[in-house]
């Protein structure tokens, strides 16, 4: 399988008699991270699905504290980089957050989608490497 040399060697596509294998991408808070986990986890438990979370490392303890114990399926972890919970603790992103500026918000809202493509290189490389359905 052609690799594109970012970071080790991962595993291949998860074994075992699943019926599906999706890919979830997920940033940001742990409430947006959160919510990602219990379709993960439903999805595994109701489908028998391989459901690979790939999200920032700061989440990696969350998403496989919930995957164990299921009853089928699988779940997985992946990191995406980034650390939104740094970027947001910043004084200046405080200071937006609290704005009561609509403009200032949406702009801070552009600047952290923006920041997203910066993992774009590791989302294709577990795509390539996971080949989800």
């Amino acid at each position: 399988r052609p690799s594109l040399g970012i970071g080790p060697p991962s595993p291949p596509r998860p074994e075992g008699p699943f019926a599906k294998h999706v890919m979830m991408v997920t940033r940001g808070t742990r409430g947006d991270v959160q919510p990602f986990v219990a379709l993960a986890r439903a999805l595994a438990n109701d489908f028998n699905w391989a459901v690979t979370i790939c999200t920032e490392l700061r989440y990696k303890s969350f998403v496989k504290e919930h995957a164990k114990d299921l009853d089928r399926g699988r779940i997985r972890f992946r990191i995406s980089g980034g650390d939104t919970q740094r970027r947001l603790s910043g004084r200046t992103a405080k200071w937006a957050v609290q704005s009561d500026s609509a403009t200032l918000q949406h702009l801070m809202l552009a600047k952290s989608e923006l920041e997203f493509f910066d993992s774009e290189p590791a989302l294709f490389h577990w795509a390539q490497e996971m080949r989800p359905d």
